[in-house]
């Protein structure tokens, strides 16, 4: 049985212009945080899985729990998440210890799914799709004029537009941190498909 032979965190940061920051009721930020767990097996199988939120407070509780998991096999998550959650109850549970351990979960299913040649969305029910629609967010403002309210309001006004008229626009998502993703319109680049998911009339 495969166990965890190694266990690495790693944090990430991106920072933009500050004026080009957006935020929402609780104020905006040109910073945005995660960070990459990384389990290595026995067998040298590598698994990463994504922690979201500040990476410097993420470090520290993955300081604590990693050598609770170093030696267990790769299907012991629930196991060790449980010691972990009666030993630090008064740690909260909303908050980076939960992040880091969702981390290390998804780098474990990614190991086992590595580890035996399956897909890992095999391993949580099979998968559903393979593309996924993107959408510019109206949950947000910003000191940018290309990003403000009533801007991203017309082109939502344009999204919903094309969706009245049966379009299902799919995107491929930038991976530019940061940069939000306006709706796009007929011949835009960044769409990938477009389906009609109208029925069709006899």
């Amino acid at each position: 049985m495969p166990t965890i032979k190694r266990l690495s965190f790693i944090g990430l940061e991106y920072a933009f212009a500050p004026e080009k920051a957006y935020g929402m009721s609780r104020g905006g930020g040109f910073r945005r945080q995660g960070g990459l767990v990384e389990v290595e097996t026995d067998a040298g199988v590598l698994g990463i899985g994504e922690a979201f939120g500040n990476p410097r407070v993420t470090a520290e509780y993955f300081r604590m729990v990693e050598p609770l998991f170093v030696g267990k096999s790769v299907f012991d998550f629930d196991h060790v998440e449980a010691r972990v959650r009666n030993a630090m109850y008064h740690l909260g549970v909303g908050n980076q210890l939960t992040a880091c351990l969702a981390a290390i979960n998804v780098a474990l299913f990614d190991a086992v799914a590595r580890g035996f040649g399956v897909r890992l969305c095999d391993l949580v029910g099979g998968c559903g799709t393979t593309r996924i629609p993107a959408y510019a967010s109206t949950g947000f403002f910003s000191d940018d004029p290309d990003r403000q309210g009533p801007v991203v309001s017309q082109r939502d006004r344009e999204r919903q537009r094309d969706q009245k008229r049966g379009q299902l626009l799919i995107y491929e998502v930038p991976e530019i941190a940061g940069e939000i993703l306006a709706p796009a319109k007929q011949g835009d680049p960044h769409i990938l498909e477009s389906i009609d998911e109208r029925p069709q009339r006899q």
